[in-house]
């Protein structure tokens, strides 16, 4: 890792909102053409991609550059997300499994 990519790591994991938008846009398209995939539809693919950079976000200190890179751990909250079977709604049938979203109930 150079130095800028550690700077850059180090910000956003102490959550510089610039970092995150430079985060955002670099690996949006790629996670959202992923989740696309591997979802029913658009409005539920944006939904998921909103809740992978919330994730993203939320837990931001998570993230460890000695374990993985940022592209890895973005595609595996959006696996996460997708397979979390006590969501509801069938996002997606891909061979082998069901993977379920649901949208939660407003309180």
């Amino acid at each position: 890792m150079d130095i800028n990519e550690a700077s850059f790591i180090y910000r956003f994991r102490q959550g510089d909102p610039e970092t995150f938008h430079v985060l955002y846009d670099q690996y949006a398209p790629l996670i959202y053409g992923i989740i696309r995939k591997n979802t029913i539809n658009d409005e539920v693919a944006g939904e998921v991609l909103r809740c992978v950079f919330s994730t993203a976000f939320r837990e931001r200190e998570s993230f460890s550059p000695s374990r993985q890179r940022i592209f890895t751990w973005l595609y595996v909250i959006s696996d996460k997300i997708i397979c979390n079977h006590s969501f509801g709604e069938v996002v997606t049938t891909h061979p082998g499994r069901i993977k379920m979203l649901h949208r939660r109930e407003s309180v």
